[in-house]
């Protein structure tokens, strides 16, 4: 997001590309030492270190301009409803022991209903209405397909 939506759009091509090279250098010594030991566990870590330490420096370079500070509390409560959404469906998961595709819709829905559920009524509790408006979209569209 600070790539695409500050680094670029603010003419700074320098920044993003200075970062770019950081993780292609990031992903090689990373890819060089881990693939001949973790095959291709080892290239996932690669690139997850060379995304890392490209977001890194981009935070970096934007700190003294954006308030980061401001926006990683805005999103703290849906990362705690995902860490909510993740353990409620990996508890399901290993209660249904199967491998159908009706097990799967089943904890696709208990997803959507942990965080769906769990975003409107933090919002209710706080005043803040970033999926308030989404959900209202979605479930008018859902109406009209079935009005139909």
């Amino acid at each position: 997001v600070i790539r695409t939506q500050y680094l670029l759009s603010h003419s700074r091509d320098r920044e993003y590309i200075s970062t770019f090279v950081v993780g292609v250098a990031v992903n090689a010594v990373v890819n060089i030492i881990l693939i001949p030991v973790y095959g291709a566990i080892g290239a996932v870590i690669g690139t997850i270190a060379a995304e890392s330490a490209m977001c890194g420096l981009q935070v970096f370079l934007v700190r003294a301009e954006l308030d980061l500070g401001n926006y990683v509390r805005s999103v703290l409560p849906y990362f705690v409803l995902s860490l909510l959404l993740v353990a409620g469906v990996r508890l399901t998961a290993q209660l249904l022991n199967g491998d159908s595709l009706g097990d799967l819709l089943l904890l696709i829905l208990e997803g959507l209903i942990i965080y769906v559920v769990g975003g409107l009524v933090y919002e209710s509790c706080s005043g803040h209405k970033n999926m308030s408006p989404v959900v209202t979209t979605g479930l008018e569209k859902v109406k009209k397909q079935f009005q139909k």
